[in-house]
């Protein structure tokens, strides 16, 4: 009998040891986890209020960054499209990765009326008039009172 007890303490004693050690892991996780988020938020902040101060560049390194975490955030998946074509490249990349940029939005909100719009407008830019057709037949399907 006192063989069992002790050994029923024994592994008590390592159960509860076991559950602390969960525990810990859980809470160490939950932890890292709102630190990422918090980041995520300041990128995005940073991204916005670099934007509106015309520092395209920056405005397009932090929401970048934060787009990779959180590809979700539709404005700022906008607020990307609109720095990216405010920063031109001689090889017309820019166009290419807005469009991308707009078409992340218009994923997570399809009846985006701005972006199909900008689509069509960076499209059109482009010389690529099947996407600028489609995305007017888009506009036109969302906004048909629309002149």
């Amino acid at each position: 009998m006192a063989k069992n007890r002790k050994i029923f303490r024994i592994v008590g004693i390592v159960s509860i040891v076991l559950v602390l050690v969960l525990a810990a892991g859980v809470g160490c996780y939950v932890a890292y986890a709102r630190s990422v988020e918090q980041d995520v938020n300041e990128l995005t902040r940073q991204g916005k209020r670099s934007f509106e101060q015309e520092r395209y560049v920056e405005a397009m390194e932090s929401l970048y960054k934060a787009l990779q975490t959180n590809q979700d955030d539709l404005e700022a998946w906008m607020i990307y499209a609109k720095a990216r074509l405010r920063v031109p490249e001689t090889d017309n990349r820019h166009l290419a990765e807005a469009i991308h940029a707009l078409r992340q939005a218009i994923g997570l909100q399809p009846d985006n009326t701005e972006a199909q719009r900008m689509i069509a407008g960076v499209s059109l830019l482009s010389e690529d008039y099947w996407n600028a057709i489609r995305s007017a037949e888009c506009l036109v399907e969302l906004l048909p009172d629309d002149p």
